[in-house]
């Protein structure tokens, strides 16, 4: 029977389809470990589709419940996840992410599930990496996070899956910023540790959690983050040491990276040398070949840099550029590092021009920054190219004074300011970045003086403080360096609130350090030079003390190698020198020494500070021995200054300091010995330190000016055929100094007076030239004076009281007497002619530019709305307010460039200059005008008449000192009302003065009772010079010969008759009466008196005359009559006033403030209203009746001291019959001298007390 085929069973089936899939994964298995030889770097996708046709076959031929499924759908998504790192088709990656989910609804085992969700965790950060949803980076976490507690965080699989967590936080940390995924990963790290018992597992995890602090630190700058970071790596490093696996140099670069960050916060030497020895370590550890290596090479360089910065130590700034250089072999050009590399180099480039002059280095450093700038770079890196390109174009600018360079420096910076704001990462950078824009703004302040670049600057450093609130721990630093804004406007504007500011913010940063007393060394420097500055200007001796004791606690806690050490210790020397300058205490100058000498020694040779500090000993020891006599010091300093000057830099911007001192000391010693030798010596060194200082430097002209005075010290033991020559180059070298332009205009001035006093003593032409420098610089010092109270202080404690007398009298005995009235106008009444010059020159602008009229009139009313709004308190204690000083230099600026542009106008090139004799001359034109000249060189008198040169009447009988002794008797007549003695004084006045200038007078044709003018001078000011006369039976006075007046000044006269025609068109005038009874019973009278003269007469009394009730009254009325008291200020002249009722005062400013369209004639029946300050400033005629002539009073009747009560009824009402005698529609203001010369005689006929007769006097038109 035939063999016929049984049909297979059930069995046999299932067995063939295991095996066909057996064989399909097995053959995916051969071609996947095949590819996987080449290291996963196969780009052959063709081999890849084989592989999962291969697993896809499988799964075809598994049955659904098969144990080999799960692997074989696991290799399949493997295997579409590598197929997308070469295609980087996002539609294989989202096959690979759904056989991944697949996986986990199949995944029996725990271990299973473990290796499912880490593989879909990594799938979908690849997906983030690819298209940058953070959405992907979230689920990322949430996988690993899963996949981590199903581990059950112990066994095999939790180490792998803190690895992907970790690492999914922290670029989630990247993304965000976010300090609670660092955290996290720490959290993380810090658990897995404590289950590693595996060295390699150990030291791998400790690194990891190194460098996550580190990160940490690097965002709260937290210094726990960094030690305990160090601490990690330290431990790591050790680890690796004792099971001899080799240390890893990642470990090393890493914890040097620690120990560097700690050195910037601690300033501890042993970190940053510790930083250098372990980048060296991993230096050799790593393999040339690799990034990494030139990373290492870089950090090297740049920590190399902060030990030379140091220690100075020149040899690790050279091995420092050594190390870049080779960086930037492994980084060119097109490489990401390439810029940063480029600027890292510049940097230390830099400080070799700093610190050795080397110029081709900053050229270099430049340039290095500029070609980084010009490369593709991270924004991270371009925040660094453009802050450390814009130091670089300071410090240029520092050296070369390019006004280019430091307005590119700002324009960097803000540009830096700008990309900090779009990476928006961390507050810290941005907060780095503004305080770079900020620190760079104050530096082209102290520059250009710009005070819009220091407010900037100040806001600035505010919007840093907002990003640093209470508890961020670098909010002390951004308080400290608000405080040093605030300091340097100060120090520039000199407003005192400003002072007080920083102060207090120094005390508030040294509160809000997060540290121990003993790291707050730096900030008790600061406070300490504050206080300093402070004590010195408002002269309070319980700061000195508090200074100095800072300076020790600065010192005490400065460590001994900290680079700040040194300074600490000359502050410190600086600070005792001070207080020795007010206490004189010998043993504040010593320790001053002692503290010098320990800075010194913390500067060995070589380093590039050491002639500071010799610089700082020498000069201390030339105090005492100016102090103290003793030879040695001087003799000692002199060596001292030669080292310093060897160990110095010629290039240094402060080696002419050091030249100038070692000059000084050696005519010291010129002055003991008379050696010659050493004023030759020192006269070539002058000429060094003018050869490297800049001509545009401030301090070239002080340089010129002491060549000039060596020369003259020269001239005097040099034989008489060498002294012409040495004069003529003294002279010519003193109006060097005088002209320089960047020389502030005081010392110009005091350097053109010491020309005056020396052209004097050698008997030089130059002396005329030398006081036309003289009034011109004294003219520019007002203008930089903010208030008008601060004019009065220079005038009074700067310059000369005869300085305008002086200048007159040298032009007298040259012959040139327009000249003198010249300088009598340019150099006295000076305020008065400053403010209205600018006032009445306007209207001849106006008919020719009303624009610049205007422009000019808005600038000047603010100025002098400025100049009278400080109140007494303010200047008292000097506080003035900085932003109104500010805005008035600007004002001052914008004032100069308009008149500059109306003197281009035609016909206006003498706009507010000094006036030429020849316009002076219109003063004259209604009868002449004495000036009585007052000199300690002469006495004499210029006549100015209308159409002839002045005519000279020399005054030999009168002199400063005979004027002295008769002002002694003059006060004694007042104080004592004693006729006898005012008589002898009148008596004296005639003869020494009036009586030759009446003959003169005569013999030029003036005409008996005829108008003069009296402009005295100096001392001369005070007297009653229109009452002088014999005073003898059968004798005639000067007031029986002329009528007298007087004015300030010509132009002052000329004022008062400008537009005169005008004046006589408009309506009769008007007179208003104040009168204040309570005090002064006889006023009630006087009232009444000039009430009855008709109804034109508007009087105002007791509670209906307030200041601002008169003031009002004021402007609608031509002629004023003041009955009160009446007060000159003894200090500050334009505080008098006149008292109202209820003691009221109507203030002098307030007058200057007023607006009186109509003002006419004044009377001011009152005490001392013609009485300046006779003490300090005579010349400037600051009184009540000066400030009704500025205002605009064309005649002003005053009285030069205290009048009696019951003469202002009397002497009134004759006074305005006199003036009325034509009727009131007849009234002219112009007949006031006439009257009130005719009320003084019948006063004398009628034998009423000289004192009283002679006190009225008669000012203006």
């Amino acid at each position: 029977m035939p063999e016929t085929e049984s049909n297979p069973t059930r069995d046999d089936e299932i067995s063939s389809e295991e095996r066909l899939a057996k064989e399909h994964h097995q053959r995916g298995n051969d071609l996947f470990s095949q590819l996987m030889k080449n290291g996963n770097k196969s780009n052959d996708t063709e081999k890849l589709t084989e592989v999962a046709q291969a697993y896809e076959d499988a799964l075809v031929h598994y049955s659904p419940t098969h144990p080999s499924r799960w692997k074989v759908m696991s290799n399949l998504a493997a295997c579409c996840t590598i197929t997308f790192r070469f295609t980087k088709d996002l539609g294989v990656l989202e096959e690979a992410i759904s056989k991944q989910r697949q996986l986990l609804d199949m995944a029996e085992s725990t271990s299973d599930r473990i290796t499912a969700l880490t593989n879909l965790g990594i799938s979908f950060e690849e997906r983030y990496q690819h298209v940058k949803l953070v959405d992907d980076i979230n689920e990322a976490i949430s996988i690993h996070t899963e996949a981590l507690e199903c581990s059950g965080y112990t066994g095999p699989h939790s180490k792998m899956c803190l690895d992907y967590l970790t690492k999914e936080l922290i670029t989630r940390f990247e993304i965000t910023g976010g300090l609670d995924d660092l955290d996290a990963a720490i959290k993380h790290r810090r658990l897995a540790l404590s289950e590693l018992t595996d060295d390699a597992d150990r030291i791998s995890s400790l690194g990891w959690l190194g460098y996550y602090r580190y990160i940490r630190f690097e965002c709260s700058a937290n210094l726990d983050d960094l030690k305990e970071s160090i601490d990690f790596l330290d431990e790591a490093l050790i680890l690796e040491e004792i099971s001899s696996t080799g240390l890893s140099y990642q470990y090393v670069n890493s914890l040097a990276a620690g120990y560097i960050a700690r050195f910037n916060h601690s300033g501890s030497v042993d970190d940053l040398t510790n930083s250098v020895n372990l980048f060296r370590r991993a230096l050799s550890l790593s393999d040339p070949t690799n990034d990494l290596h030139a990373s290492i090479l870089s950090n090297l360089g740049t920590s190399l840099h902060s030990l030379y910065t140091t220690l100075k130590n020149k040899d690790d700034l050279y091995e420092s550029i050594t190390m870049i250089e080779r960086a930037l072999d492994y980084h060119p050009l097109g490489h990401p590092k390439h810029a940063s590399t480029l600027s890292s180099l510049a940097t230390s480039l830099i400080e070799l021009f700093v610190d050795f002059g080397d110029l081709k280095s900053l050229d270099s450093a430049i340039s290095l920054n500029e070609e980084a700038l010009g490369t593709s770079m991270k924004e991270e890196d371009q925040l660094m190219v453009l802050n450390n390109l814009s130091h670089g174009l300071y410090v240029l600018h520092e050296h070369s004074g390019s006004r280019s360079d430091i307005d590119k420096a700002i324009e960097l910076s803000r540009e830096a300011v700008q990309i900090s704001i779009n990476l928006g990462k961390h507050v810290d950078n941005l907060a780095k970045t503004y305080d770079n824009l900020a620190s760079s703004l104050s530096s082209r302040f102290q520059v250009l003086g710009n005070i819009s670049d220091i407010q900037e600057s100040i806001e600035t450093h505010k919007k840093v403080l907002e990003l640093r609130p209470h508890g961020n721990p670098n909010r002390f630093l951004s308080i400290a360096r608000l405080a040093t804004a605030i300091m340097l406007r100060y120090e520039n504007v000199g407003a005192i609130e400003d002072l007080e500011e920083a102060i207090a913010l120094k005390r508030e940063a040294i509160s809000a350090h997060p540290g121990l007393q003993s790291e707050k060394y730096g900030l008790f420097d600061s406070l300490a030079l504050a206080l300093n500055i402070r004590a010195e200007k408002l002269g309070t001796v319980q700061d000195h003390d508090e200074v100095i004791a800072l300076h020790h606690l600065a010192v005490i806690n400065c460590p001994q190698e900290h680079l700040l050490k040194a300074s600490m210790f000359n502050n410190l020397a600086t600070a005792l020198f001070t207080r020795y300058s007010h206490a004189k205490d010998a043993q504040d100058l010593d320790d001053s020494i002692a503290y010098h000498i320990d800075a010194l020694n913390l500067r060995p040779e070589g380093h590039p500070l050491r002639w500071k500090s010799l610089n700082n000993i020498g000069a201390a020891l030339i105090v005492r021995f100016q102090n103290l006599g003793n030879t040695e010091d001087l003799l000692k300093s002199i060596d001292i200054f030669f080292e310093s000057i060897n160990f110095a830099t010629p290039d240094h911007p402060e080696f002419p300091l050091v030249v100038l001192n070692l000059a000084a000391a050696l005519y010291n010693r010129f002055e003991l010995t008379r050696d010659i030798t050493d004023l030759h010596s020192l006269t070539d060194l002058y000429f060094i330190a003018m050869q490297k200082l800049p001509k545009a430097h401030p301090d070239w002209s002080n340089i010129i000016y002491e060549i000039a005075h060596k020369y003259l010290i020269i001239c005097r033991m040099s034989p008489r055929t060498d002294r012409e020559y040495l004069e003529e180059a003294a002279f010519g070298l003193m109006e060097e100094a005088t002209e320089h332009p960047t020389t502030p205009p005081i010392r110009r001035f005091t350097t053109a007076l010491h020309w005056v006093q020396y052209a004097h003593k050698h008997e030089h032409r130059s002396h005329l030239l030398a006081y036309k420098h003289c009034l011109t610089a004294l003219e520019r010092c007002l203008v930089f004076a903010p208030s008008i109270e601060a004019q009065q202080a220079l005038l009074s404690s700067v310059v000369p009281k005869s300085l305008a007398s002086d200048a007159a009298f040298s032009a007298i005995s040259e012959g040139r007497m327009d000249l003198a009235v010249e300088f009598l106008e340019q150099g006295r009444a000076i305020l008065w002619a400053r403010l209205n010059g600018y006032r009445h020159s306007l209207q001849e602008v106006r008919s020719v530019s009303p624009e610049a009229a205007d422009r000019l009139e808005n600038v000047t009313a603010s100025i002098e709305s400025f100049s009278f709004s400080l109140d007494a308190k303010q200047l008292d204690n000097h506080i003035l307010n900085a932003d109104q000083i500010g805005d008035n230099r600007i004002l001052c600026d914008e004032r100069e460039r308009i008149i500059d542009a109306i003197r281009k106008l035609e016909g206006f090139s003498n706009f507010l200059r000094p006036v030429p004799y020849n316009s002076l001359q219109e003063a004259a034109k209604e009868g002449p005008v004495v000036y009585i000249n007052a000199s300690k060189h002469g006495v004499a008198a210029l006549i100015v008449r209308a159409k002839e040169m002045p005519t000279c009447v020399p005054l030999p009988l009168a002199s400063v000192e005979s004027l002295e002794e008769l002002q002694a008797t003059f006060i004694k007549a007042k104080e004592t009302h004693s006729q006898r003695l005012m008589a002898n004084v009148l008596r004296t006045l005639w003869k020494d003065i009036a009586e030759p200038i009446v003959k003169r007078l005569l013999s030029l044709g003036i005409k008996f009772m005829s108008r003069i003018w009296w402009c005295p001078t100096s001392i001369l000011c005070q007297f009653p010079l229109h009452a002088a006369g014999p005073y003898k039976k059968g004798g005639k006075n000067l007031s029986d010969m002329f009528i007298s007046s007087y004015t300030p000044s010509l132009a002052a006269l000329i004022r008062a008759r400008s537009n005169l025609a005008q004046a006589d068109e408009d309506e009769n005038p008007k007179l208003l009466i104040m009168g204040q009874t309570a005090t002064l019973p006889a006023v009630r009278d006087e009232v009444t008196r000039v009430t009855d003269l008709g109804s034109f007469v508007t009087p105002v009394v007791d509670d209906d005359a307030s200041r601002e009730e008169v003031l009002r009254l004021m402007r609608s009325h031509k002629w004023i009559h003041f009955a009160c008291h009446g007060f000159q200020h003894p200090t500050q002249p334009f505080h008098s006033y006149f008292l109202l009722h209820n003691e009221e005062p109507l203030t002098l400013r307030d007058l200057v403030h007023a607006e009186l369209p109509n003002a006419e004639f004044a009377f001011l029946s009152a005490c001392h209203t013609a009485t300046g300050d006779l003490e300090k400033t005579p010349d400037e005629m600051i009184h009540l009746a000066a400030a009704m002539q500025f205002i605009g009073f064309r005649s002003v009747v005053g009285t030069l001291w205290d009048m009696t009560d019951v003469d202002g009824p009397v002497i009134t009402e004759a006074f305005y019959k006199s003036m009325l005698k034509d009727g009131w529609g007849g009234a002219d203001f112009r007949n006031s001298a006439v009257a009130l010369n005719e009320v003084t005689r019948k006063m004398r006929d009628l034998k009423i007390s000289l004192n009283r007769c002679v006190n009225f006097v008669h000012i203006g038109a």
